[in-house]
């Protein structure tokens, strides 16, 4: 290894070791006493927790407003928390994703494309957003990068657990694979548009697939 590159090596692992000094949050698994919690508890508190994040995503809100239950088993069993420190990479390109993640706090930075250069498109991540939703609907690979910009609490939506979950109900089941297929239109015409990245959709595009794929359930599904 080049002296150069040692040190930058050095420096980066010294940053994030005092970031994360700095800033260490207890998280549920850490915390074993919460596990004897009786199941209605944890769904309760588990709801406090990521219900506000993650409803700020369209198609989440809509579960919460018609499909309650479903959204509850979402908090309960798909949802997990992570710290993210300074000049910590999240995910890199070319890897495939798993999650799509929630920012409770912090600032990240999203660099688009397979390298860092002269050109590339830089995007700061803040509180309320989200990003990777992608991997609800379709198998995806990373398109950029992002790191911390400082220290960030995220939520992380495990893609794989999202997928038992709505597969559960076939009303739910039935919405996802409707918003898949529009989704996936709506990624193509980002391709084409040169703008397709771990960002995602726009919001406004989400509200319109949204409104045309959900439909409000019976009393007897919430």
């Amino acid at each position: 290894v080049s002296l150069s590159l040692s040190s930058r090596i050095q420096s980066v692992v010294l940053a994030q070791y005092e970031s994360k000094r700095r800033a260490t949050r207890i998280h549920e698994p850490n915390v074993s006493l919460l596990k004897f919690l009786p199941r209605s508890l944890k769904d309760q508190m588990h709801v406090q927790i990521y219900q506000p994040l993650i409803i700020t995503h369209p198609f989440l809100n809509a579960l919460d407003s018609y499909h309650e239950r479903t959204l509850t088993n979402i908090c309960g069993m798909a949802m997990s928390q992570q710290s993210l420190g300074s000049d910590e990479e999240l995910f890199a390109c070319g890897k495939e994703s798993e999650h799509m993640y929630f920012v409770a706090s912090g600032c990240l930075l999203y660099l688009e494309g397979p390298s860092p250069s002269t050109g590339t498109k830089e995007k700061k991540v803040l509180v309320g957003d989200w990003f990777c939703d992608q991997v609800l609907w379709l198998r995806w690979v990373h398109r950029g990068q992002m790191i911390g910009l400082q220290p960030c609490e995220l939520a992380i939506l495990d893609g794989s657990s999202f997928l038992k979950i709505v597969c559960q109900r076939g009303m739910v089941h039935e919405m996802c694979c409707r918003l898949a297929q529009c989704y996936l239109a709506a990624i193509n015409d980002d391709m084409l548009e040169g703008c397709c990245n771990d960002l995602g959709c726009s919001t406004e595009k989400l509200d319109n697939i949204v409104s045309m794929v959900v439909t409000p359930c019976s009393s007897s599904e919430v």
